[in-house]
């Protein structure tokens, strides 16, 4: 059953919003690291932690590691991240280039922006649909 389906109606309806909000790739999302001082997002990854324990005694790294590929952004991440489980990050630059949204705080940037024509050039040049903060 996958979480979509564990999800109550209303529950369904927060998710399907939530992520209207916040749109960009599904092939790949981050996630959240810390390790001592440093922490950062990083693209999720599908791999087989065997082999890549095997790799890494063998002097090599993650990055050098061939053999995983990208985790598609599902359901379940969301509602991970909505109950604090864990912290992903999206990818708003979609494969063609294009972004597919762009937030504005309009307190901020009105003396640098007119926000109706600047959303209008945007939505002229791109696939854009703006948001006021």
């Amino acid at each position: 059953m996958s979480a979509r389906e564990k999800l109550g109606k209303e529950q369904r309806a927060y998710l399907n919003q939530f992520r209207s909000l916040f749109k960009g790739r599904e092939d790949v999302f981050a996630i959240r690291w810390e390790k001592g001082n440093k922490s950062g997002y990083m693209p999720a990854y599908q791999y087989d932690r065997y082999l890549y324990q095997l790799h890494k005694r063998n002097g090599g790294t993650f990055k050098e590691y061939k053999d995983k590929t990208y985790l598609p952004l599902k359901d379940h991440d969301y509602v991970k991240h909505l109950k604090g489980q864990q912290f992903i990050g999206i990818y708003p630059l979609l494969k063609d280039n294009y972004f597919s949204q762009i937030w504005v705080n309009r307190n901020n940037y009105e003396k640098h922006f007119s926000f109706p024509p600047y959303c209008e050039f945007l939505s002229h040049y791109s696939r854009v649909f703006c948001n006021e903060m």
